[in-house]
């Protein structure tokens, strides 16, 4: 959505950087957390940190942006060595993705997820663990319990019929419509397949004394 500029501030934005005084800065500042321009450049840090950001985060992203960065993008803005020139509203949501891709890398960091599994299938079509990757944060022994968790949910997974399985293993990373058309099948029958697989995997490591 285009954002409408005030004259008053294309007026500030038409001057040299060096040139802006502290009042004409505070207007821009001002204008910037107006809902609808701050509700841009919302969704721009949304999209570029990533799947793992909440609202929160790209709020806090807004935030330190302005704080940290916002003095650096006006004098690059005014830079006379800057070559192709743009408005300066663009220039400053460019500058911004930028910084929320920095800052992505962070999110991700903390948000990787504590325990990670890599699989592939045997001749049999059976799944096989080749690692479990557990984070450190867990206690010895809580990691002991997982790996045995995990290995009694692989039993009972391998326990489906091929067709089950796969449709399963498909799920964890393509959605319903997406697998109907890879397999040639009807939505509702990958929906009732995949209810059927969880289901027998609940009962399953119930009856192997497992509640999650």
């Amino acid at each position: 959505m285009k954002i409408p500029i005030p004259r008053d501030i294309e007026d500030v934005f038409d001057r040299p950087g060096s040139e802006w005084t502290s009042k004409q800065k505070e207007k821009v500042i001002r204008w910037l957390f107006r809902e609808d321009v701050f509700n841009n450049l919302l969704r721009v840090a949304f999209r570029y940190l990533g799947r793992y950001a909440i609202l929160d985060d790209a709020q806090d992203a807004c935030s330190a942006f302005f704080g940290e960065k916002l003095d650096g993008v006006i004098a690059a803005y005014y830079n006379p060595a800057k070559s192709e020139p743009i408005p300066f509203f663009p220039y400053l949501r460019i500058c911004l993705k930028n910084f929320c891709k920095t800052k992505r890398k962070e999110i991700e960091r903390t948000c990787r997820p504590l325990v990670s599994m890599t699989l592939e299938q045997n001749e049999e079509g059976e799944l096989v663990q080749l690692e479990l990757d557990i984070k450190d944060d867990f206690h010895p022994e809580a990691a002991n319990e997982l790996r045995e968790t995990y290995e009694v949910i692989l039993d009972c997974t391998n326990e489906l019929p091929s067709k089950h399985r796969k449709i399963l293993q498909m799920s964890l990373c393509e959605t319903g419509p997406e697998i109907a058309k890879e397999l040639n099948v009807s939505q509702e029958d990958v929906r009732t397949t995949l209810h059927r697989a969880r289901h027998h995997i609940r009962e399953c490591l119930r009856r192997k004394g497992i509640e999650l």
